[in-house]
């Protein structure tokens, strides 16, 4: 794999992703509206500053913090829409039935052009980010070093020259913010493997710990060190943890997060600010730095930071680590390829060219790479599956973790309940439905009674998530949970119904899991998306207590022909034949 290899996949994705934008564009609004990618009616509030506050009754979009978004009056013709005025999607906030918008970047200085009173609506914004990656590596391929380095990391030919370890100030990490053995094992061989390293962390298993672990080790020694991912709450759980190891060493560093939005989750020992510049001369010694690697540029020169740790690597596609990299002396990448993948719009060859990063390095770079194996998270047999289905076996419960259940104050009330028996760990409930889409009004209706009853066991809402496949049928759980709330009287508050995607990296003591389609002819269009193995393995892997996995039999019947696809179903139908439980007028498993 080549620089121009990897400039012909951004072309690639770049056409795709504009080709799909304009195809978006032409529809009209009830359809855009239909697929989740225009809002309407919302009512113009006012705002202060940058901020932009509008009234939202219901919001069944697809808009997530940092989205751009184009505002137009309600009823704007395609492809008017596109003339809009662009702001990010800040948050929507259910309680108070409120979308809060902020300018962006390119219309940061404009004044936002619609009085408090006005109806408008709200489109999806074209927002491609290979232009920016693409410059990125254009950049670092006019210098012949750089060039040369990124070449030999692409082709999997790139030395190892070995670092030593500073065994004073590896001792005093450790015993400040203790590991277990394998952590250990891991933090050991990244420190000591130069310039490029990595750390597969499957679910539960400390990922972020040994990542702080590193990053306090490297400020112990006077180094600046680079926190970086796709993900912006990776980013922010990272350097929460980073504070909270440096808290335990005794030691006031800077840990700062440069961002002016997308904050969400962050301590009050992080500090916010928009540009590292802001900083100062006088920082006071060295610093942890978190932003996404689109930042870089703007933020540093070319090998500037000692040491980059880029977390949630198996997000990333080759192109944007590839442009990262070349900004530090150092690199350790954290992620499992066993788990999502980078968001790609178009089929891409030759094969390298669309893996993640941390794929890449377990491919040809696998003696600098080191498997967690301890899992915290999943217990009483919660791993079993996963860990023979993704990990060779080796992922196991840790000892305190491997007979743990859910311990509810009512949890009598369920005792015998083939589904929220709380001594039965993991249930996949089988229907006999045929013919749903994107969503489901059995299982939403279904999931909703489960919710109600775990409720009333004393399961508190924040304790529960549920992940659906498609958005359609998180706006139908979501519409079932209102409807709850209002017989009830209280609200569900802290319940987390959302896609699969959105959850990777969280947990929940239970997780509910509705697959919702059961239409084998759809699904087999889909396959690559609804099969796909590392999907699955995310969301079995959710939970710390309890799983439920709810849907139709029909799935089963679909006729499944990429290889990938066909390995997803084939695990999900082993599961289900393990997990299987028997309800009454429901759909039997054979």
């Amino acid at each position: 794999m080549t620089l121009e290899q990897l400039g012909d996949f951004l072309r690639r994705e770049r056409w795709q992703e504009e080709a799909d934008g304009w195809e978006n564009t032409f529809l009209d609004t009830g359809e855009r509206v239909q697929n989740h990618s225009c809002l309407r009616p919302l009512t113009v509030q006012g705002g202060s500053g940058d901020e932009i506050t509008l009234d939202c009754p219901e919001n069944i979009a697809r808009f997530r913090e940092g989205d751009l978004v184009l505002v137009n009056p309600d009823g704007t013709p395609a492809p008017a829409v596109r003339q809009g005025f662009e702001m990010e999607w800040v948050r929507f906030d259910p309680a108070r039935g409120e979308v809060v918008l902020a300018k962006s970047f390119r219309t940061r200085r404009d004044p936002f052009p619609f009085l408090p009173g006005t109806r408008v609506m709200l489109d999806q914004a074209p927002d491609s980010i290979q232009d920016a990656i693409a410059e990125m590596l254009s950049f670092h391929a006019a210098d012949p070093a750089r060039r040369a380095f990124l070449e030999s990391f692409l082709a999997g030919t790139l030395p190892n020259r070995p670092a030593e370890i500073d065994r004073p100030c590896r001792d005093r990490v450790l015993a400040a913010w203790p590991l277990n053995d394998g952590q250990i094992e891991a933090f050991d061989r990244a420190l000591v493997s130069y310039p490029v390293s990595g750390i597969q962390g499957p679910p539960g298993t400390g990922k972020t710990r040994v990542l702080a672990a590193l990053a306090a080790y490297y400020h112990l020694r006077g180094m600046d060190v680079l926190v970086s991912s796709v993900s912006h709450f990776a980013i922010n759980h990272a350097l929460n943890q980073c504070a909270a190891a440096l808290a335990q060493l005794g030691e006031s560093g800077c840990v700062v997060k440069a961002s002016r939005l997308k904050n969400t989750g962050l301590d009050r020992s992080v500090l916010r600010m928009p540009r590292l510049k802001n900083l100062g001369e006088g920082r006071g010694g060295p610093i942890i730095a978190g932003m996404t690697p689109f930042k870089f540029p703007r933020e540093f020169r070319p090998g500037d930071f000692p040491v980059l740790l880029f977390d949630e690597a198996s997000q990333a596609a080759m192109p944007l680590a590839a442009a990262a990299i070349a900004f530090s002396k150092k690199t350790i990448f954290l992620g499992d390829h066993r788990q999502l993948g980078p968001i790609l719009h178009h089929e891409h060859h030759p094969e390298g060219a669309s893996r993640s990063a941390f794929a890449h390095l377990d491919a040809h770079f696998q003696a600098r790479t080191t498997l967690l194996t301890q899992s915290y998270r999943l217990g009483d047999g919660l791993e079993r599956f996963s860990s023979g289905a993704f990990y060779g076996g080796r992922l196991v419960a840790h000892p305190e973790r491997a007979t743990a259940s859910l311990n509810l104050p009512g949890g009598d009330r369920l005792a015998g309940d083939p589904v929220l028996d709380p001594k039965v760990p993991s249930v996949f409930v089988p229907l006999a439905h045929s013919g749903c889409l994107k969503y489901s009004e059995e299982e939403a209706s279904l999931v909703a009674a489960w919710l109600e009853r775990l409720t009333d066991a004393g399961a508190k809402p924040g304790q529960i998530a549920v992940l659906v496949p498609f958005r359609g049928q998180q706006n139908r759980i979501r519409r079932e949970v209102h409807l709850l709330e209002g017989r009830r009287g209280w609200a569900l508050r802290g319940l987390v119904v959302d896609t699969v995607d959105r959850l990777q990296g969280q947990e929940r003591d239970i997780v509910i899991y509705s697959l919702a389609m059961s239409d084998p002819a759809r699904l087999a269009q889909i396959a690559d998306f609804f099969f796909d193995p590392r999907r699955l393995n995310v969301a079995l892997t959710r939970s710390r207590f309890k799983r439920i996995v709810v849907g139709s039999l029909r799935i089963f019947d679909t006729r499944v022909h990429p290889l990938g696809a066909l390995e997803g179903l084939d695990l999900l139908l082993r599961f289900a034949q393990e997990n299987t439980a028997s309800l009454p007028n429901r759909g039997v498993f054979p």
